[in-house]
């Protein structure tokens, strides 16, 4: 694709098997059948490198293949010393990652960047004006290319400011 990943359609389990520009295992998808999230033995793939589109051939037609950002082993924590919110994932995209913290008297959005595709860790500083207290801290992680907006992933957490 456009960000230098692989894919390989497996014509047998009916899959496909995402690898990153160093052809490391990233993900798997599907399963046999006709529905969404099935395959009809997938046996080509075409990629419009501008946008990311993928089109899956098929052994009776082909569909359109929509690449979102999936979330593996998500992990919040807070650091009291460093007053850090403190993110651990896995993505199976490039992806924006947003957080978010709404509390009585502070409610805003501490952090905004684009991850690579992989295993991360995200250190997002609460603000000297966000007062001691309970929060609920919202992580956004969204695609970076045109499913931006249809296919994110939210975590929501409480966590004690101090």
């Amino acid at each position: 694709d456009f960000l230098g990943n692989a894919y390989v359609p497996d014509s047998i389990r009916c899959q496909i098997h995402k690898f990153d520009n160093k052809l490391n295992y990233i993900v798997s998808v599907g399963e046999c059948g006709t529905a969404d999230d099935q395959f009809d033995h997938p046996r080509g793939i075409d990629i419009w490198r501008r946008f990311g589109q993928v089109i899956i051939s098929e052994r009776s037609g082909a569909q359109y293949f929509w690449v979102g950002v999936d979330v593996k082993d998500f992990k919040l924590s807070y650091d009291a010393e460093s007053r850090n919110i403190v993110l651990d994932f896995f993505v199976t995209e490039a992806a924006y990652v947003s957080v978010y913290i709404k509390g009585k008297e502070f409610d805003r959005r501490i952090y905004r960047h684009r991850v690579p595709i992989g295993r991360r860790t995200v250190y997002a500083r609460v603000p000297s004006a966000a007062p001691p207290g309970k929060y609920e801290v919202k992580v956004v992680i969204e695609p970076t290319y045109s499913s931006y907006h249809y296919l994110k992933k939210e975590f929501t957490r409480k966590v004690e400011i101090r």
